[in-house]
């Protein structure tokens, strides 16, 4: 997991200037096609005994290093394949088939092709991203290079571009801030996950894909309700539902050792989580110009990911120190505090203004010394 963490951080921000350069249809099939290239290299390893932590560390490393690419040239190309009224229901349906694939295909298919041979589900991984590729490669619509306001610069200048751009919008800001203390916390939990399903609820060891079937089950959930709780709610206060849900959840999961109670909560964990996502995902997608979305997704991934790294590192230390339950009401604690901080400046209100104001302004970069 810190490794995965540790990939966004080197690589998320140059990802995001490159996306914005890039035809971005041949750079998500170009990203897959490596991809798989490199579960296939795994998949041989595991198959012929040359298999090893090690190995692991590095293959997870560079699938995410890869990964920082394609999320940047597919959030930037997601706007330009629906219209901005759209935009909520295609993510929803994004992130709903994402969690079913990664909650509820791939667990019991990995271990059903595991129980055949051993290098069966890398292999399986490897034809994934075959498929990913080729689908990539079908898509139609021009999704050339994102147009850019002004002349082309050195990469680093770029990507100081789409930074100070995020930092000067209050709101994005506050998500990134918000978001990054959330990532932290929530890695510590699922960094200790095993663990604590073992010896907390004592889980046999297959009963440990059930919490993240939970997780899952709530995850769908979120992912079709968001835009209906977005607009019934607004913006703001749906982000606000979603946080105190957290909460409660992290706070319970702390305190219980029912493996029942831990499925209720993990699942609504899954559920806020993924109505934040959606929205959140939505908003950045309605306020951020065409032309540096790739560069602002990436630094707000750099920030927001770089911290499961952090977080995945300090969840393992915490429960050493101070039991297996202690990262969840750390998670509670850290996450409450930082809504009290953070959602205030998320307002419906605040979040309308921003929406309304990126369709009538023009595409305005501070300088340097203006964001100073």
């Amino acid at each position: 997991m810190a490794a995965q963490g540790a990939a966004w951080l080197v690589f998320a921000l140059p990802s995001g200037a490159l996306a914005d350069r890039w035809d971005r249809r041949r750079t998500m099939w170009a990203c897959d096609a490596i991809r798989c290239g490199l579960a296939a290299a795994l998949a041989a390893a595991v198959a012929t005994g040359l298999a090893s932590i090690p190995l692991l560390v590095a293959v997870a490393f560079a699938l995410v290093a890869t990964e920082t690419l394609f999320y940047s040239a597919g959030q930037s190309a997601l706007p330009v394949l629906v219209r901005p009224a759209d935009l909520p229901r295609a993510n929803g349906r994004m992130h709903a088939t994402t969690v079913l694939g990664i909650g509820f295909v791939g667990p019991p298919a990995g271990a059903a092709l595991f129980g055949v041979a051993a290098s069966a589900p890398f292999g399986a991984d490897a034809l994934s991203f075959g498929l990913a590729a080729l689908l990539a490669a079908r898509l139609r619509t021009d999704l050339g290079p994102a147009p850019h306001p002004g002349p082309r610069r050195s990469l680093a200048a770029e990507i100081g571009e789409g930074a100070r751009w995020l930092w000067a919008h209050t709101e994005l800001r506050t998500l990134v801030l918000m978001l990054a203390v959330w990532n932290v916390v929530e890695a510590g939990v699922f960094a200790v996950l095993v663990l604590w399903s073992l010896e907390t609820l004592d889980l046999p060891e297959a009963g440990y894909g059930f919490l993240y079937a939970a997780l899952a089950i709530g995850g769908v959930v979120g992912s079709v309700i968001a835009e209906r709780v977005g607009r019934r709610l607004g913006l703001g206060r749906a982000m606000a539902v979603s946080a105190a849900a957290t909460v409660f959840a992290f706070a319970g999961l702390g305190a219980v050792s029912s493996p029942a109670a831990a499925m209720a909560l993990m699942a609504l964990v899954g559920l806020a989580a993924f109505v934040w996502n959606v929205l959140t995902a939505t908003f950045r997608q309605s306020v951020v110009p065409a032309g540096i979305q790739g560069r602002v997704s990436s630094v707000y991934r750099f920030a927001t990911w770089g911290a499961v790294a952090i977080g995945a590192v300090l969840g393992g230390a915490a429960t050493g120190a101070l039991g297996a339950g202690a990262p969840f009401l750390l998670a509670a604690l850290g996450l409450g505090l930082a809504s009290v901080v953070f959602l205030p400046w998320l307002s419906n209100e605040r979040l309308e203004r921003a929406c309304a104001a990126a369709q009538a302004a023009p595409v305005v970069i501070p300088s340097p010394r203006a964001a100073g």
